[in-house]
Formats: structure tokens, C-alpha cells, sequence
């Protein structure tokens, strides 16, 4: 297991302290997954990029305003 060290502003430091003690988390698990949480967002995320990038292509500007509803509103 690797090891990862990173600062925290003062007063989320001192939210985080207050919750673990309050609740009898460890932290070290608590910080765990919420990186593991936001890292799975994160990656849905570049897959969803990917395909937007994949479908992107070139198509004449009419098209993009009518696909998007607004071919009627621009002249």
C-alpha cells in the first residue's frame, strides 16, 4: 500500500478530527474513500469525455443550431 501525503486547510482539518473522534472512524479509512469515491467519478468522467471526443466531428454550423433548437432563433 502506498503512501500519500497532502495538506488541508486548518478549519477542514479540524471538521475532519471532530467527526472521526465524534463518530470513532479511523481516519486514515475515511480519507480513503472519499479518494476512492471522487477518483471513480473522475474516471467516469474521462470516459465520457473520451466518447464526446470520439463523436465530435465536423458538420456545417446549421446542423449544431438545429440540433441544439436553436435554428428557428438565429439568422
Amino acid at each position: 500500500m502506498g503512501v500519500l501525503t497532502f495538506r488541508l486547510e486548518d478549519d477542514v482539518k479540524t471538521r475532519l478530527d471532530e467527526v472521526v473522534n465524534q463518530l470513532g472512524l479511523n481516519q486514515s479509512q475515511v480519507l480513503r474513500d472519499a479518494v476512492l469515491a471522487r477518483l471513480e467519478e473522475l474516471e467516469e468522467m474521462a470516459v465520457l469525455m473520451e466518447r464526446v471526443k470520439a463523436k465530435r466531428g465536423k458538420r456545417p454550423i446549421n446542423e449544431l443550431w438545429k440540433e441544439l433548437g436553436l435554428a428557428d432563433k438565429v439568422r
